[in-house]
């Protein structure tokens, strides 16, 4: 085994020569100029083609040193998520992930492949949504709804209302866990929920409404900075980064310490292929568990009440809101 790096710049040095043992995956980028390497293999590849959506996020706690973050492509496919390409990137800027992408789409063209997405589900990273738009022009971004009600309710936390979200007796809580149906909704049907339900019923206090004015100015008209076209709908099952979060923290096992060195990493990502493998060669759906099917299930069920008449807009927001919370931070 050659010696531990001591930078950046000796990493890429060795991955010229360097792979674990009978190692599964094969260093396809190996770029000093734009400080990226991509690993993956041939089966992963072709998966990862064979399929019309996409779903992406990154890590910082199992990144090798001297990186960033490693960056994750899951394909997904027979109600499977499948970790295909894995990116270690320098940093998180904008021009850093179009290159990522670049480097994906050209390891294709080598291969005389297009690779292209009807969709492609990522976290509320701006710089992330900007790269898609640059290098796959014709697929949709998907935001992850559960980041999504993440980052309202860390709004919630940061206007002061954490108290009155988590009394059930608070008509200013029960008014904030209306905003978490919107998800649910189809993109053309959000800015009029906003305005006619959620809006017509919120209280006078002045954190209520800087939380209002936050969801609207990010949130709700075509101009905002995540419109609803990118996530209206995410709330139906599907629109969710969670896959990518769950094998980084299974990845994280290998590891006693945050950061491994290059050749720790690499030993545990070989010890996931075999995983991998196994999810791109399974033909058969895994198995929900019996509180999530019946989750689902009553979502279906509020929704096909509200396109059938049955439910108004506001018995909507009220009873959906309830099964689309986020996880308590």
């Amino acid at each position: 085994m050659p010696k531990l790096p001591k930078e950046r710049a000796d990493i890429f040095r060795v991955l010229e020569t360097y792979l674990p043992e009978e190692s599964n995956l094969s260093v396809l980028v190996n770029d000093p100029d734009t400080q990226i390497i991509m690993i993956s293999c041939e089966e992963n590849l072709t998966h990862l083609q064979s399929c019309s959506e996409a779903y992406a996020d990154g890590t910082f706690k199992y990144a090798p040193k001297f990186f960033l973050q490693l960056y994750t492509i899951h394909a997904y496919k027979n109600g499977q998520y499948a970790p295909c390409v894995f990116f270690l990137l320098p940093d998180k800027k904008e021009k850093t992930y179009e290159d990522m992408f670049r480097h994906l789409i050209n390891i294709y063209r080598e291969r005389n492949l297009d690779l292209q997405f009807d969709a492609i589900h990522v976290d509320l990273e701006s710089s992330v949504h900007v790269a898609i738009k640059a290098v796959f022009q014709d697929t949709q971004i998907k935001a992850c709804c559960f980041h999504l009600t993440q980052a309202w309710y860390r709004q919630i936390q940061k206007v002061g209302l954490t108290a009155d979200y988590k009394d059930k007796d608070s008509e200013t809580g029960r008014w904030l866990k209306m905003f978490f149906a919107m998800p649910a909704l189809q993109a053309d049907e959000v800015e009029n929920c906003f305005t006619e339900v959620l809006i017509a019923q919120a209280p006078t206090e002045e954190a209520a409404e800087k939380f209002a004015d936050y969801i609207l100015d990010n949130y709700i008209t075509a101009n905002s900075k995540f419109p609803p076209h990118i996530w209206a709908n995410a709330g139906m099952g599907g629109s969710t980064t969670n896959a990518c979060e769950s094998f980084h923290r299974y990845f994280g096992y290998h590891f006693t310490r945050h950061s491994p060195n290059i050749f720790l990493f690499l030993e545990g990502l070989n010890a996931e292929q075999e995983r991998t493998r196994l999810k791109i060669r399974s033909h058969s759906n895994p198995i929900k568990r019996k509180d999530q099917r019946q989750k689902e299930d009553k979502r279906r069920e509020i929704i096909g009440m509200l396109r059938g008449g049955e439910i108004t807009m506001e018995e909507f927001v009220k009873q959906m809101g309830f099964l689309m919370l986020p996880v308590a931070m």
